[in-house]
């Protein structure tokens, strides 16, 4: 899994976050890392809901 997308799970709720500074941007392994979580997540029965949130003050540039 990339360090550049994180992931925590709480009550159910998987958290992706894109960890990318300045501007979170997709450059190359983001893309990647997202669907390697959204993979997981989707195997996980425990998780109902997702989420996908940018570090810092900017989503995702």
């Amino acid at each position: 899994m990339s360090e550049l997308v994180q992931l925590t799970k709480e009550n159910g709720i998987a958290i992706i976050t894109i960890n990318n500074p300045p501007v979170n941007a997709l450059s190359p392994g983001v893309p990647e890392g997202i669907y390697q979580l959204i993979e997981l997540i989707d195997r996980d029965s425990e998780v109902k809901a997702a989420v996908v949130i940018g570090a810092g003050s900017t989503f995702i540039a």
